[in-house]
């Protein structure tokens, strides 16, 4: 509500959507989800990358960060387990590491990784605004 201008993107793996048994078609599921959860209001500029690998579907990235377009955050475990018992970890990413960490993230956003230890990398991705 306070900056709808905002873009966001969340990478994923498909792994993911299947253990947290996510319906396909993900938009859909992910936007009933919003509205009946999270507001009302329309999400705004919000897109979804899902990717795996294509036989293990699991994510070719395992670390977790919240980036921006200078800098960032790391995040020793998942948004799940924050305060549920185990100590963790959230810390800046340092100036030197963030462009190597923004890159290799760009790249599996815009499709430039196609694969990851011999197994093809497939995506999917929508918007939910």
């Amino acid at each position: 509500e306070e900056q709808p201008d905002i873009p966001i993107t969340v990478l994923t793996s498909r792994k993911h959507q299947e253990n947290e048994n996510i319906q396909e078609p993900w938009d859909e599921t992910y936007l009933s989800y919003w509205r009946a959860y999270v507001s009302d209001s329309d999400p705004g500029e919000v897109r979804i990358v899902v990717q795996w690998a294509k036989e293990t579907k699991a994510m070719p990235i395992h670390d977790r960060w919240c980036l921006s377009a200078v800098s960032g955050l790391r995040l020793g475990t998942s948004t799940n387990s924050i305060g549920m018992g185990k100590d963790s970890e959230i810390s800046d990413i340092s100036p030197t590491d963030f462009p190597g960490i923004a890159a290799r993230v760009d790249k599996h956003l815009h499709g430039k990784v196609t694969t990851v230890s011999g197994e093809k990398v497939l995506s999917k991705s929508f918007d939910l605004g």
